[in-house]
């Protein structure tokens, strides 16, 4: 029989050959350093020199055991593994599966005897928290559980989560059987979840979480701070008890549509805050799917924007609006009576347009100074705009100047007991401070239709020209501008522009009438005869333009033309030996 025995080590299933007069010293696996046996040795296998089939069937046995082991550490999400740290404070890796390299970039045999290459590994900055942790471990016997990270060579980091239970050995050391898997991309997320939060928790702008049947799941702190409503008083309900009366259901249909579509809406809107009162939000609602697509939440982030609304609101009145008087300047004006005009025509009505001058006016700054004038003008200004209907324009042009625009009128003749009480109005005294200052009103009227078609520009100036009459009439009155008288002088100056420039042109031709001695057949004289080669009408007679400058200084021209046409044409006669008198 042979003086040895063949050992199988409990923990690491490595076969140790142990001299039979070592047994009785309890010796330690020679791989993994596991007491091979406590107390009655146990002797599993036995083999002489000459047969050994035993022990080789048991060998066979083990290596089936040990594949199994390492299929199954191969599916294993981590690498698996025992941990030894003996009393003199050194250390090694009895076992670790082959994921070891996913984790340490090292091979577990590298480990077998010295844990230092694993160890090498860890991140700089964790390497000595690392140690305390088993250390502390290994005293207390308690789990040991860490995160920390692991450098590889070429730089890349990656985070580690271990979990271990130690367990004390016989010789003192300390004996941890556990796992270790790689975390990078949970501790990712989680590092992306806190800073969400953070974001979530500390934004400036309100934030709403909803689930897909729009019950409010989650608010943030600004939130509460633009609305009023603190968190528990919001889940569970649902953004109605935002809305504003501003928007009817028609309007909040075509957003909650915009999400079903696009998953995304954009936009300004007037919520109501817990006290009532409303703020102008600018609002983006984005719909949340989950992993298989399907809406699980709406996110809404809005900013209150009501201050900047209200200086866009200023702006735009300063730029629309007259800032002494508050009337709409001559800018809105041109708008509003555009406007006035397509309904009209729309309606079949009628509308005034009735330009205004305050006679006077000079008078009273001159006098009692700017300040005062100033004051007048808001008194008057408010004074004729409670004369006017509503739907009625009264506009400020500048100085002294205001321009009405009545609109619906069945008839022209509606509009003259309000032309009546604006000079009424305008003549009233108006007493600022110690003085009592009075003027009276210039107005000038002209209506739309006509018979012509005509813009808001050319209104505008018949309304003005109009007012020009009133003052020439005696002031304090007004005057409705001529449309048929004004057509006339509008066709007399286009004609005569036409004679003008048809006189530049060369236009004009003189025509030779001889006059004969019916007794002796003698050319006594010629007379001459002017006509117009119109460019369009073709010749014309004197008929049809000289009555237009009759009394015209282009009369003048016209004849001057005439003369010196006819001279030079009695020249050419002379030197071609005829003679003969002129007339025209």
């Amino acid at each position: 029989m042979s003086d040895s025995l063949h050992i199988v080590c409990p923990h690491c299933q490595s076969i140790n050959r142990v001299p039979a007069n070592k047994l009785a010293e309890q010796p330690n696996c020679g791989r993994c350093q596991y007491p091979l046996f406590a107390g009655e040795p146990i002797e599993l296998t036995t083999a002489t020199v000459e047969d050994i089939t035993d022990l080789k069937r048991v060998e066979q046995a083990l290596n089936s055991m040990r594949l199994q082991r390492e299929e199954l550490a191969s599916h294993v999400p981590g690498m698996l593994y025992q941990y030894r740290l003996r009393p003199d404070g050194s250390s090694h890796f009895p076992y670790a599966s082959a994921k070891m390299r996913e984790i340490y970039g090292v091979a577990p045999e590298d480990v077998v005897e010295d844990a230092t290459p694993a160890f090498a590994a860890l991140h700089p900055e964790d390497r000595d928290r690392v140690h305390e942790t088993i250390q502390a471990s290994g005293r207390s016997l308690a789990l040991w559980h860490d995160e920390y990270r692991v450098q590889f060579p070429d730089g890349r980091v990656i985070w580690v989560e271990g979990e271990s239970s130690p367990e004390a050995m016989p010789d003192g050391s300390i004996l941890w059987h556990g796992y270790i898997h790689d975390v990078t991309s949970r501790r990712r997320s989680a590092e992306e979840l806190r800073l969400a939060a953070k974001v979530f928790a500390h934004a400036g702008e309100g934030i709403l979480v909803t689930d897909a049947q729009a019950h409010i799941v989650n608010v943030n702190r600004a939130f509460t701070v633009i609305t009023g409503y603190a968190r528990e008083e919001v889940l569970g309900q649902t953004p109605r008890l935002l809305q504003s009366d501003r928007y009817d259901d028609e309007f909040y249909q075509t957003v909650w549509q915009a999400l079903l579509e696009h998953d995304y809406w954009h936009g300004e809107l007037w919520c109501r805050r817990k006290n009532g009162s409303q703020f102008a939000a600018l609002l983006t609602i984005s719909a949340v799917p989950d992993i298989q697509g399907h809406i699980e939440h709406y996110a809404a982030m809005f900013s209150d924007i009501t201050a900047r609304k209200e200086n866009q609101q200023q702006l735009e009145r300063v730029a629309h609006y007259d800032l002494l008087t508050g009337l709409p300047n001559r800018l809105l004006l041109g708008d509003r009576l555009k406007q006035a005009i397509r309904q009209t025509r729309r309606r079949g009505m009628h509308l005034a347009v009735v330009f205004i001058d305050l006679d006077g006016f000079k008078k009273v700054n001159d006098q009692h100074g700017h300040a005062v004038g100033d004051k007048l003008l808001s008194v008057l200004s408010r004074r004729m705009t409670q004369v006017l209907r509503e739907g009625d324009t009264l506009a400020r042009l500048g100085g002294d100047e205001f321009v009405a625009v009545l609109v619906d009128l069945p008839d022209i003749s509606i509009s003259v007991p309000i032309l009546d009480r604006l000079i009424e109005v305008a003549a009233q005294p108006v007493p600022i401070g110690d003085a009592l200052c009075e003027v009276s009103a210039s107005i000038g009227v002209s209506y739309y239709p006509q018979v012509e078609d005509i813009d808001a520009d050319q209104l505008l100036r018949q309304a003005d020209q109009a007012m020009y009459f009133a003052k020439q009439a005696g002031k304090n009155r007004y005057h409705v501008f001529d449309t048929e008288k004004d057509r006339t002088l509008r066709t007399r100056r286009e004609g005569l522009d036409s004679i003008e420039n048809a006189l530049a042109n060369g236009q004009f031709l003189l025509y030779f009438q001889p006059k004969v001695n019916m007794r002796t057949g003698e050319v006594l004289g010629a007379e001459a005869l002017i006509r117009w080669q119109h460019p369009a009408r073709g010749l014309l007679s004197p008929a049809s333009f000289l009555p237009l400058i009759e009394n015209h200084p282009l009369g003048i021209d016209v004849g001057k033309w005439t003369i010196e046409a006819a001279l030079t044409q009695i020249e050419i006669w002379r030197k071609a030996g005829a003679y003969m008198s002129r007339s025209a």
